[in-house]
């Protein structure tokens, strides 16, 4: 039997409340030659009687015989599929109908593409209060787009990737928009030659889309990215990683997911979304060195930024005595001229307004209600479009409504 032309892979562990909207979304594609390939990480729930009472066979189910570690899961499943492009979803993220269709164009129009991404839309689900205190319940929330292919130089993308993380100078090309795991089509191709390189693909990271990105992309010429909205990244109470920037030093990090709560390349140990990033690429470049040689660190950009980071902390009352007291400490270390330098960014006058400003909003206890009135208001760039006023009241509906005129009629050039 041949082969299918794509492999949908779709880990998941305890979570049956949103599997079914996730296995929707893929049977529910317009282009039909794909596997679904769920795999069930010692799932506690009601995951298995799901996925066995679905009666469809482009559907394979497989299952670990212990709890494994995210990264470990990820491979395993990795390691069951067949098709000759492979992607993946999360068991609490979408897909658009068209988007296997909409890539399979590009495959077939593009015969050297490698990787494929699209752009990546965010959907609140309702159960949260923080997305209905935020006025997104289920609502999907896009950058605007212009349905355009863009073709870029994946050495390119990589400089640009690590000049936008504040890890090397220069200025980036144009807006950093790289292949994430939920968005993104791979040749199978590509995950033979990372194998072969170092022997597995997902590393122990909490931002393994930042290394996969920069990886992935040191093994091919060219990405190819369709800059619609095709794929959708769940919100919900759920999502790995959406206590980090609220509490301090990783708490509820370090009790699920102990294995992620760890740094491996990045200078300061210090929670934030933004710095497991850092230390992603930079564990990158330094499995890649040969490859990757091109790109010339320098920390400056990143110290300023974590400097900004901590004090954004601060003001949301979180204690970050020991953080200050580590960036200090890792700080002092570094080159006087780095110092001179990182000084002059931190204390320059449009810095010093900004902080103020950060601080006198939170101190009148406005930032809350600006925070509402800003979404509601749509900031530029995004585009909202809500259930109740749309048609959909769940994820899975959303998707079906985001076809080629859905994208034409909300696309801008």
């Amino acid at each position: 039997m041949e082969n299918p032309y794509f492999s949908v892979v779709l880990p998941t562990r305890n979570r049956a409340k949103y599997l079914p909207f996730a296995v929707g979304s893929v049977l529910n594609q317009t282009y039909g030659d794909f596997e679904l390939v769920i795999s069930n990480n010692d799932s506690s729930d009601d995951t298995e009687e799901i996925v066995k009472s679905l009666d469809d066979p482009r559907v394979r189910y497989i299952k670990t015989d212990k709890t494994l570690s995210m990264d470990e899961h990820w491979d395993f499943a990795l390691g069951h599929a067949e098709g000759r492009f492979i992607t993946f979803l999360g068991d609490d993220d979408a897909y658009s109908k068209i988007y296997l269709e909409s890539i399979k164009k590009i495959i077939d129009d593009n015969a050297a593409a490698e990787i494929i991404s699209c752009k990546m839309a965010d959907y609140y689900y309702g159960s949260s209060a923080e997305n209905k205190k935020n006025a997104y319940s289920e609502s999907l929330v896009t950058p605007l787009f212009t349905n355009e292919l863009l073709i870029h130089n994946s050495t390119q993308k990589i400089r640009d990737l690590f000049i936008d993380r504040g890890l090397s100078r220069g200025t980036v090309t144009e807006k950093v928009e790289v292949p994430q795991l939920i968005n993104t089509v791979y040749s199978r191709c590509v995950f033979d030659k990372i194998r072969k390189n170092s022997g597995r693909v997902f590393p122990k990271l909490l931002s393994g889309d930042y290394y996969l990105a920069v990886v992935t992309l040191s093994f091919t010429e060219n990405y190819y990215y369709l800059d619609s909205p095709l794929s959708f990244h769940g919100i919900s109470p759920a999502s790995t990683t959406s206590h980090i920037s609220s509490e301090s030093k990783g708490k509820t990090l370090k009790e699920t997911q102990p294995e992620l709560a760890i740094f491996h390349k990045a200078p300061l140990e210090i929670f934030t979304p933004y710095n497991f990033t850092v230390d992603a690429v930079l564990l990158a470049k330094s499995q890649l060195s040969e490859r990757l040689n091109y790109i010339d660190l320098d920390m400056t950009g990143y110290f300023a930024e974590m400097f900004n980071q901590l004090h954004a902390l601060e003001l949301k009352g979180i204690d970050v005595t020991e953080e200050t007291r580590e960036y200090l400490s890792i700080v002092e270390k570094q080159e006087p001229q780095m110092r001179k330098e990182l000084e002059e960014l931190v204390l320059n006058k449009k810095t010093r307004s900004i902080n103020r400003l950060r601080s006198g909003i939170y101190k009148t206890g406005l930032h809350g209600p600006l925070s509402k009135l800003r979404r509601l208001l749509t900031k530029p760039g995004n585009l909202v479009i809500e259930g109740k006023n749309n048609g959909f009241s769940n994820i899975i509906e959303c998707a079906g409504i985001v076809d080629n005129d859905f994208l034409r009629k909300y696309g801008s050039r």
